[in-house]
């Protein structure tokens, strides 16, 4: 006989004897180990779902075991321990209540479900909706009641043993998330950890003897919106916004390709932002930034959509951002103010959309002097149209009274009302980022006489000089054109006469003389008659009055006491007092008063 491996010249026969029979042995070891069913590797048999918290705490707890191996097992005589009980045999469950295969044998892909000696049933009718009883077996412990301890409801620790060797082990250190919830292992294959483990997801709260709810798909992603950031904190119109994401994978394969878009607001506008190739494994995460421009002031709803296609399929994920971004300064201005309405009127401010698209005051504050308390416009979303005005005031019901005519927005801030000195203060318009958007500080020679307001005269410049007293019949111009309004303001009195000569009677043709006064000023006091050529007085046209920069007068031709007066020249003299520099203007007008020939 030829020996195996090293060479042995001096060896006895008895030698030689010993190592045929130990070569025969080690082959009939072999020969029963690939001619008998073999027991499947430790790694193989996995503790794969627990049921801690059931709906019945003294029968319902369970432990749901897997084979992911590719040979069958006897679990007759394995060991189910936790951290205080270590005598829990298994053995087949025989009782009313049993399901599935007969035995204690697991096959691979199969489960075996593991119930107490008492168990009552309660799965039972899951387990006939959604397990092939041919793959499924249901297992009972021996030695005690319980299954280990008692599985702690917020935490504990089991594990699986055979002929004293530990086969798998699975921990949790809270609820699944109240009575009737199991944990499931996500991936069979990868050990017990917090991240492979989940509250089941399945409309009856666990699994048992099929497949976990929680088992990741081939290819799946979320975009984590905890991390998500804007680098620009409070952005202008017209700058980057800049928004940071996390990608996960939640797939058991790798992602390639990644698109990622926005949808703005009402999902009328669409920005592609990222389209292109990444290299994401499963259970991994990447950054990726995108940016947007905000065209205009306001909440913008933007929800950021990122997609990738596998298998002839789309897969979506989605977050919704709602981001503030100011409004452009003096894009809503306060435009008249009645700060002295009288003993019996009504408060109020008028405030004009200068803007070419509408603004939703949600958000928006005022506030009085420096350490005023910000009082809230408006709690719900309200869209003040463009080129619009709108009124806050402290008693909504005395204005409506006071202005019947207007039929716009009247607001009482449901936070309360400052009350409007008469001795002046300074006012400010915060926007919903309270960024200030317009401020006034108004004295009370802007308008000295009661129930009078304070009109701006035009909207540039934004100066105290563009304020003065309405000079409207009613005492303001609540959602109009300001009494007071100009757009150019001159740089010496001008007055223009048409048609002079006129002749005042009756055919409808230059029956009236239009007087149209310009100031070299944002207001002033008028006052306007008329003499005869040998100086005696005739007509009062204004006494005293109230005029913006730009005002009209119209004489028919007639005296005060209505008589028709003779054709010929008229002087026309006017004196204006300019408030603001106390200086008083006059000027001398001819009119011919004509008869139509």
């Amino acid at each position: 006989m030829r020996s195996i491996g090293k060479s042995h010249k001096n060896a006895t026969p008895g030698y030689f004897v010993k190592m045929f029979i130990q070569q025969v042995s080690l082959l009939a070891i072999l020969l029963h180990l690939t001619l008998s069913p073999r027991i499947a590797m430790a790694a193989e048999i996995v503790i794969n779902e627990v049921m801690a918290d059931p709906l019945l705490e003294s029968t319902g707890e369970f432990v749901e075991l897997y084979n992911a191996g590719v040979h069958p097992a006897d679990l007759s005589g394995w060991i189910l321990g936790d951290l205080k009980d270590h005598n829990d045999v298994l053995i087949d469950y025989t009782d009313i209540f049993d399901s599935g295969a007969a035995g204690t044998v697991i096959y691979p892909g199969q489960y075996a479900l593991i119930v107490d000696p008492g168990y009552t049933g309660s799965y039972n009718q899951i387990i006939e909706a959604y397990t092939d009883q041919n793959k499924f077996i249901m297992l009972t412990i021996r030695g005690d009641q319980t299954l280990g301890n008692g599985l702690g409801n917020s935490g504990d620790a089991i594990y699986l043993e055979f002929n004293g060797r530990r086969m798998d082990t699975f921990t949790w250190e809270r609820s699944a998330g109240g009575n009737g919830i199991s944990w499931e292992k996500k991936e069979v294959m990868v050990e017990d950890s917090e991240s492979n483990r989940a509250p089941s997801e399945h409309i009856s709260g666990s699994t048992p003897g099929f497949e976990n709810s929680t088992v990741p798909a081939p290819y799946g992603f979320y975009i984590s919106a905890d991390t998500t950031t804007l680098f620009s904190l409070m952005p202008d119109i017209g700058q980057t916004v800049s928004i940071a994401l996390q990608i996960h994978n939640t797939g058991l394969n790798e992602i390639d390709s990644i698109r990622i878009y926005l949808l703005l607001n009402d999902f009328s506008e669409r920005q592609v932002t990222y389209y292109g190739s990444i290299h994401l494994a499963p259970g991994a995460f990447t950054f990726s930034h995108i940016s947007w421009e905000p065209l205009y002031g306001g909440n913008h709803t933007v929800s950021i959509v990122a997609s990738i296609n596998e298998f002839r399929s789309t897969i979506h994920d989605t977050i919704t951002l709602t981001i503030p971004i100011p409004f452009p300064d003096h894009s809503l201005i306060m435009n008249e103010i009645m700060f002295n309405p009288g003993s019996d009127g009504a408060e109020w401010l008028e405030l004009y959309n200068r803007s070419d698209r509408p603004i939703d005051i949600h958000g928006w504050t005022m506030r009085m002097d420096k350490d005023g308390k910000a009082r809230t416009l408006c709690h719900v979303p309200l869209d003040i149209p463009d080129r619009a005005y709108f009124i806050l005031t402290d008693d909504s019901l005395t204005f409506k009274e006071t202005y019947p005519a207007y039929t716009g927005i009247v607001l009482q801030p449901v936070d309360g009302w400052h009350r409007l000195r008469n001795g002046g203060a300074t006012l400010r318009l915060y926007d919903l980022t309270d960024r200030l958007i317009h401020t006034i500080e108004y004295r009370p020679d802007w308008s000295p006489d009661a129930a009078r307001s304070a009109e701006r005269v035009n909207f540039e410049p934004f100066d105290e000089v563009t304020w003065g007293p309405s000079a409207a019949i009613h005492g303001g111009t609540p959602g109009e054109k300001n009494s007071l309004f100009s757009q150019h303001i001159p740089q010496r009195l001008h007055v223009d006469l048409h048609p002079n000569p006129f002749s005042p009677d009756g055919d409808g043709q230059n029956d009236a003389c239009l007087i149209t006064v310009q100031l070299p000023a944002a207001h002033g006091v008028l006052h306007a008659v008329l003499f005869d050529i040998k100086g005696r007085f005739l007509r009062t046209l204004a006494n005293q009055a109230p005029i913006g920069s730009r005002h009209t007068l119209f004489w028919y031709g007639r005296d005060d006491q209505g008589h028709r007066l003779p054709m010929g020249p008229y002087i026309l003299y006017l004196e204006s007092l300019i408030s603001t520099s106390q200086e008083v203007i006059v000027s001398k007008q001819v009119i011919i008063l004509a008869r139509s020939l």
